[in-house]
């Protein structure tokens, strides 16, 4: 069982450690996620389980440990105003997300980004273009506004300066991050959570170089000299915030970022592009093309059907005949595969592999959200995918692309899935009596 807290401005998700099997099993009703309120008036803080690379500014603070006795649950009815928090636990892929940008600089060195630029690369505030704005709203087919705070700053950015200089062995820029944070309390106060549903936070060079990085279910993003400028990049670490962990292909130290297709793969340094979105497990966790969703048992059932891009989504909303993503559950093994056509146009026009093929993906949950993913084919007509022992049933399923065509000026693939039907046939030869040995020799 986790919770969420805030911490030092911070939101933490945090495991609940020391409540028994009964407790849990007399509350399992009571508790409903992102609704439900836990008071612990007794509790303590363990500072002792932080996991090493989890979190670069980690607070040394892993898991509440509470009793049975002093722990008790609570459903909101609902205040007249909910505050940023609640609603971001409600909804983290949805609505409007009030959004500032740090440009921080310091007594030596430079964001190469004026604030102009940063609110141009995040917002679209002078200029028509790619932004990061554009972009979400385009995936989401409107589902998702990025918008500039007015909270502090012009245009969602705000200039950060600090009397520090920048030092290589600053990993991840912890020092001039934390100076930064602690400058923007001051002018807007602690509960940092309660008043930005997203940080950005442009370095300036002079630290131990990276690309970028975030956390999940959190509001902090942290970017590092020109990369603040990569639209990718910010997109990605975005995803971060919205609980989306990478997209990997095969099976290397390095794979974990090889899924190519969507935003939680690789990145590039572009202002303006690669034009894409997100992945079929990333975009099913989103929940933005949920209307063409279909989550399909091959164990229970055969199922063939037609299945177009999520750049063809607007075209096919109404209509009952199309899906954009395909769900082959795995609850034994928290295991599924997802099914998608990697349709290479529109809002998805320069995805960087599998353009216009079927992809078969697969992700693990991570305590009921979404794990890593990992593509495992692209498929041309014709193709076939075999899953062997599929969720541990001893069955296995076949995934066949029965074509790849254009229909009423959409491409679609036309796919099956079939379970195979595996009988076993008994190969009984009747062989006569081995003859048993005797003492001593036969004559004749």
């Amino acid at each position: 069982l986790e919770c969420e807290i805030i911490l030092k401005g911070r939101i933490r998700r945090l495991e609940l450690q020391g409540l028994s099997e009964e407790w849990l099993a007399r509350n399992k009703g009571n508790i409903v996620s992102s609704e439900s309120e836990l008071e612990a008036p007794k509790m303590e803080i363990d500072t002792n389980s932080t996991i090493e690379g989890r979190d670069p500014f980690a607070f040394n603070v892993q898991n509440l440990i509470v009793s049975d006795d002093s722990i008790v649950v609570q459903r909101s009815e609902g205040h007249e105003e909910e505050d940023r928090y609640q609603r971001r636990l409600k909804s983290r892929y949805t609505g409007k997300k009030e959004t500032i940008v740090l440009r921080v600089g310091t007594t030596d060195s430079e964001p190469p980004f004026d604030a102009q630029e940063l609110s141009n690369q995040v917002f679209g505030t002078y200029i028509d273009g790619q932004n990061v704005k554009s972009r979400m709203d385009a995936c989401s087919y409107g589902q998702l506004n990025i918008s500039p705070s007015k909270a502090i700053g012009k245009d969602g950015v705000y200039d950060v300066n600090l009397d520090l200089t920048t030092s290589e062995d600053d990993k991840y820029g912890r020092a001039v991050v934390n100076a930064a944070l602690d400058q923007l309390r001051k002018q807007v106060g602690d509960d940092l959570a309660k008043k930005f549903d997203h940080i950005m936070i442009c370095i300036p060079p002079g630290v131990k170089p990276f690309i970028g990085y975030a956390w999940r279910n959190d509001f902090l993003s942290v970017y590092y000299d020109s990369w603040c400028g990569s639209l990718t990049t910010k997109m990605h670490e975005m995803g971060h915030n919205m609980g989306l962990v990478h997209s990997g292909e095969g099976d290397c130290p390095r794979c974990g970022h090889a899924d190519y297709s969507g935003l939680m793969g690789q990145v590039y340094p572009e202002a303006d592009g690669p034009i894409m979105c997100y992945n079929g497990p990333k975009s099913w966790q989103l929940g933005w093309y949920k209307a063409k969703h279909v989550s399909v048992n091959p164990l229970e059932q055969d199922w063939e059907g037609q299945i177009v891009g999520l750049a063809d989504y607007g075209a096919v909303l109404k209509s009952p005949n199309y899906h954009v993503i395909v769900e082959l559950p795995g609850p034994k093994r928290n295991l599924a595969y997802y099914i998608i056509l990697n349709r290479k146009a529109g809002i998805n026009s320069e995805t960087k592999e599998g353009g216009d093929q079927v992809m078969i993906t697969t992700q693990f949950t991570q305590k009921g959200d979404g794990g890593a993913s990992n593509l495992e084919a692209k498929l041309n007509s014709n193709g076939e995918y075999y899953i062997t022992d599929f969720d541990r049933s001893g069955q296995s399923v076949m995934i066949t692309v029965n074509s790849i065509s254009m229909t009423d000026s959409l491409l679609v693939a036309d796919v099956s899935i079939v379970r195979q039907r595996v009988s076993l046939e008994l190969d009984i030869q009747i062989k006569p009596p081995i003859p048993r040995s005797t003492s001593r020799p036969t004559s004749r």
